[in-house]
């Protein structure tokens, strides 16, 4: 082990490392693989954001009394817009969350796909 960190001591601490075989080789994922994952990623992260516009409407929902229980994104989008239709003054508040949501739900099945 080296007490001065420098690249001339961390060059010696690692040549001496692969040398006792305490490293091994790594390989170089091919690009398929690689565009594999970072679609994966994309999904994860679209998926995860899609989950703050769903939150943000039940919570509105609730805090009006109303409990729109288990759904998933298109049935709770269903039983969103059934609440529009009983109080349209709320289309003002529910609208640009509503068309977040189905944006990304468009965008997560161009993935799935």
């Amino acid at each position: 082990m080296r007490i001065n960190k420098s690249d001339p001591n961390d060059a010696k601490g690692l040549a001496e490392m692969a040398r006792m075989g305490w490293y091994r080789e790594a390989a170089v994922k091919g690009a398929e693989i690689w565009k594999t994952r970072s679609m994966l990623a994309a999904r994860t992260k679209l998926v995860n954001l899609r989950r703050d516009p769903d939150n943000q409407m039940r919570g509105l929902c609730k805090g009006l009394g109303i409990v729109l229980g288990k759904a998933g994104s298109t049935n709770l989008a269903r039983k969103v817009n059934a609440v529009l239709v009983e109080a349209p003054d709320l289309q003002d508040i529910f609208a640009p969350l509503l068309l977040a949501q189905s944006c990304l739900t468009a965008q997560i099945e161009k993935l799935d796909r």
